[in-house]
C-alpha cells in the first residue's frame, strides 16, 4: 500500500507500508532521481562569443547560487520518476 508522506521540503515522498515493498518489481517501487547540474556564467562579447573566465562560487556568492547543485526527484514508481524529470525539464525548457 502507498501511502503519502510530506518531509521537511514539503515534498510528498512515498512510503510503502508494511514490508510489502520486498515482493514488489524493482519498476514498481518508488523511485528517487538525483539531478547534478553545473552552471557556468561567462560575459559575452559583442560577436556572441563568451569570455574564458568564468564567475566563480565567490563571484556567485553575492546571487546566492553556487557553481553545482543537485535536485532530488521522486516517484511512485520508476515511471512516476521519469514523468517527473520529464515534466521538470519541460517546465525549464518554457522558461528559457
Amino acid at each position: 500500500m502507498l501511502s503519502k508522506n510530506n518531509d521537511n521540503f514539503q515534498h510528498n515522498s512515498p512510503i510503502i507500508a508494511g514490508s510489502n515493498i520486498q515482493h514488489m518489481e524493482k519498476r514498481e517501487k518508488p523511485h528517487m532521481a538525483i539531478i547534478t547540474f553545473k552552471i557556468d556564467v561567462r560575459a559575452m562579447n559583442s560577436d556572441d562569443t563568451l569570455e574564458l573566465h568564468v564567475m566563480n562560487d565567490a563571484a556567485l556568492k553575492k546571487y546566492d547560487i553556487a557553481q553545482k547543485g543537485q535536485m532530488i526527484v521522486k516517484g511512485y514508481s520508476e515511471a512516476d520518476c521519469i514523468n517527473n524529470i520529464k515534466e521538470i525539464l519541460r517546465k525549464v525548457k518554457e522558461n528559457v
